[in-house]
């Protein structure tokens, strides 16, 4: 199991990474939005004369300086594709990465010990959690990375 949770470790810290990419490497921005892309009568300056269209803007917001998203690039898609995309922004993806890097971490924490004292658990609830996290989770946690090139068919659940 020590092959998937290397697996795991390497996947969740490419995820970070294009996450932090994403946010130009600052993990306090930017929350994403989606909006609907508005258009303007052409010759008009009045806020009544904007019209949503089809089309949604996908951007970043609360970055530095950017109140007036000059400094962002706007995506502009359908609807169900705009709200999708914001939703899983940048920070949301780093803490989801966070919290499965902290589920191997406990992991690690309930395996098995080699000492000169004895070996294995120190009690029956660390071995359980372990063999749980083994046997049931970790495999979970691979699955969306099964299309991944080093994914092990041995480790489908």
């Amino acid at each position: 199991m020590d092959g998937l949770a290397a697996f795991l470790l390497a996947r969740f810290a490419e995820d970070k990474a294009r996450a932090l990419a994403a946010t130009q490497g600052n993990e306090r921005y930017p929350r994403w939005t989606a909006e609907p892309n508005m258009q303007i009568e052409e010759g008009c300056l009045c806020l009544s004369c904007f019209e949503p269209t089809e089309s949604w803007d996908v951007y970043p917001i609360d970055g530095p300086d950017c109140s007036d998203h000059q400094c962002w690039h706007t995506m502009t898609i359908g609807e169900a594709d705009a709200r999708h995309i914001a939703h899983w922004d940048p920070i949301r993806v780093i803490a989801d990465c966070d919290a499965k890097r902290k589920i191997l971490d406990r992991w690690k924490e309930t395996a098995p010990t080699d000492s000169p004292i004895g070996c294995g658990w120190p009690d029956a609830r660390t071995q359980e959690i372990y063999e749980t996290l083994t046997d049931e989770v970790l495999p979970y946690l691979a699955l969306p990375y099964a299309d991944h090139k080093d994914y092990q068919e041995a480790w489908r659940p």
